[in-house]
């Protein structure tokens, strides 16, 4: 059973803090057999060599006004030195973000790598690479740079 996006997606641009650029924020949450699993952002930079792309996914249940048992994973999408194509690799999760309690345990790469909830972020990382309408299209106009 594969997840579907669930409530309302809010998609909102603001200038990277670093260069100026436009930085392209896509949220919503995501659902798998009609249960709300897990909220994220996906923060599209278009700042360095063929872009990179962050995402924050919050992994809990939802819906009960608790937050208790949220944790939130972080990856990133982009060039990685010494390969030809983009990866994802573990970053800190919500890192940008502020101590909200909706995000919960905001696990590190090490912590992520022990979390049994790790194949369940990939595989939504999975899904928003192909389905998500604005990751889709920043990865495929950065893609193309790279040909």
């Amino acid at each position: 059973m594969s997840f579907t996006f669930s409530g309302d997606r809010q998609v909102r641009e603001f200038p990277c803090q670093c260069c100026n650029s436009t930085v392209e924020r896509t949220r919503a949450q995501l659902s798998k057999g009609g249960v709300d699993r897990a909220m994220f952002y996906a923060s599209c930079y278009h700042h360095a060599a063929g872009g990179e792309v962050y995402f924050d996914i919050i992994i809990g249940t939802w819906g009960a006004g608790d937050s208790s048992d949220h944790v939130t994973f972080g990856c990133r999408w982009g060039a990685i030195e010494g390969h030809d194509q983009p990866m994802c690799s573990l970053t800190t999760g919500a890192g940008v973000f502020g101590d909200d309690p909706i995000f919960g345990a905001k696990l590190d790469r090490n912590a992520a790598l022990a979390s049994p909830l790790l194949p369940e972020f990939w595989d939504m990382v999975d899904f928003l690479l192909l389905n998500d309408p604005i990751v889709v299209r920043f990865i495929n106009s950065h893609q193309a740079r790279l040909r």
